[in-house]
């Protein structure tokens, strides 16, 4: 069987990813065990595959059939972390780095965006530091089809998009750039700009009624952190 080729180091994050060492190749990867019906992953990464992949998408090493029910993903393993335990050792990213990661991510997700999904979970969780320190976005198993609004609720928290908390349909496309915005907020300040995206979070509330610029006004400690030259970014990918 294929999988006599990886023996298991370690559990990871959850039971499911385990570290593994390839036999053949002498290097450390990791094995993610998703069931076969769940296929909405190893799809994406088929179209990756054959639209040539990306530097800022982590790599599929092998698809491996475990059994009837489950296939195992072989993917590259990144040994610097994610972002977030980057931010949390750090305090925070500083800004040429966070725009440099946040382009990267861009670029990722334009890609994703061209294959028709979007990725649903966008997190500093979910982008890992490969080997060169470059990012790498993973995790698609809650990935939905681009064109089709959507009332299922994904994702974590901090990063969801206000629209996702009401139950009504909501494009998934917007949601995504919301994460990025979450997500490009929490490397250049340390901290999450929201709680939750409902109107209860009063920063929130101080978002709707006046913008990111009068959540800065409100909050001197974040806009001593936010340089005014990305201020008109975000403002634009939290509308």
């Amino acid at each position: 069987m294929a999988t006599c080729r990886y023996v298991q180091v370690r559990p990871l994050a959850a039971p499911d990813v385990i570290l593994c060492r390839d036999l053949c190749t002498d290097m450390d990867v990791v094995l993610k065990r998703n069931e076969r019906g769940a296929g909405v992953e190893c799809a994406i990464y088929h179209m990756l595959h054959a639209a040539g992949g990306h530097q800022n998408i982590l790599p599929l090493l092998e698809c491996i059939h475990d059994d009837d029910s489950h296939v195992c993903l072989v993917l590259e393993y990144c040994p610097n972390g994610d972002l977030f335990d980057l931010v949390l050792a750090n305090k925070r990213i500083g800004t040429h780095m966070s725009l440099v990661y946040l382009e990267q991510l861009s670029s990722a997700v334009a890609t994703l965006h061209a294959l028709g999904y979007a990725h649903g979970d966008l997190s500093l969780e979910n982008v890992l530091l490969g080997r060169d320190m470059q990012v790498q976005l993973m995790d698609f198993g809650a990935a939905v089809p681009l064109h089709v609004p959507t009332a299922w609720a994904g994702g974590k928290r901090n990063y969801m998009a206000p629209e996702i908390f009401t139950g009504l349909p909501w494009d998934p496309a917007a949601a995504d750039v919301w994460a990025l915005a979450m997500t490009f907020f929490a490397m250049l300040t340390g901290d999450f700009l929201l709680d939750d995206s409902v109107v209860r979070d009063p920063i929130y509330s101080i978002l709707v009624q006046q913008g990111f610029r009068g959540v800065l006004h409100h909050m001197p400690q974040w806009a001593a952190l936010v340089p005014e030259a990305v201020v008109p970014l975000l403002e634009q990918m939290l509308l």
